[in-house]
């Protein structure tokens, strides 16, 4: 009986483990004040060392309205320093609010030790 109750603790105790590692393991975004744009609003950045093309064409950068789904928009290369974020085909809807995310590993100066960003934006 005490074998059969030490394996149940042991067992319950490594799945909250493992849970709360997978939890904590996951990327800390830092948030700027909510800036309120146009619903063509285009974002551009630049990355003063260069940027992995790779990771942004495999969804480094992407956008989520209020209900955590993610929107449809291209994403433009300009140059080897610059991304342009295109905003949906018939823009942001009015009073929306969203979230601009920038998965960490993109800019080149930092690499993987780099933090990845999230922006929130309303639009007008």
């Amino acid at each position: 009986m005490e074998k059969k109750r030490l394996l149940s603790t042991v067992l319950v105790t490594s799945l909250v483990a493992m849970g709360f590692s997978t939890f904590t393991k996951a990327p800390t975004v830092q948030a700027q004040s909510q800036q309120t744009v146009s619903p063509q609003k285009e974002w551009e950045f630049v990355f003063d060392h260069g940027m992995n093309k790779e990771l942004i064409v495999n969804k480094g950068i992407y956008i989520k309205n209020s209900k955590e789904q993610i929107i449809s928009t291209k994403i433009h290369i300009k140059d080897d320093h610059t991304v342009i974020v295109k905003p949906p085909v018939k823009g942001y809807r009015s009073g929306e609010t969203y979230r601009l995310y920038i998965k960490k590993g993109i800019d080149l100066q930092y690499g993987e030790s780099g933090k990845p960003a999230m922006i929130v934006f309303k639009v007008k």
